[in-house]
């Protein structure tokens, strides 16, 4: 007797991804058009999540220059980091 195999067959192909990767490899100035072209239409879908996200990192990055003294503090760079960490999650929810 033999034995039925009740194994699904993924429906994931990782020769779609494989065959993407090769492509970028191949054509990097038309990769990047393409990621300029999303990122351009997210911005222009999401005007509000933006300046949302702009506005306060600006004023995160306003109160930091004038309370800790400029932005040349080794401490700069983490907290900018959390805030927009912080704000794409706030935002989004």
């Amino acid at each position: 007797m033999k034995k039925k195999n009740n194994k699904k067959k993924s429906s994931f192909d990782f020769n779609k991804i494989k065959n993407a990767f090769l492509w970028n490899i191949k054509h990097p100035v038309l990769c990047l058009k393409k990621v300029c072209i999303s990122i351009k239409d997210y911005i222009l879908t999401n005007k509000f999540f933006c300046l949302f996200v702009l506005i306060n990192l600006i004023n995160g990055i306003l109160l930091r220059v004038f309370t800790w003294g400029g932005l040349n503090t080794r401490f700069f760079f983490p907290p900018f980091l959390s805030d927009l960490t912080f704000l794409i999650i706030t935002g989004s929810i």
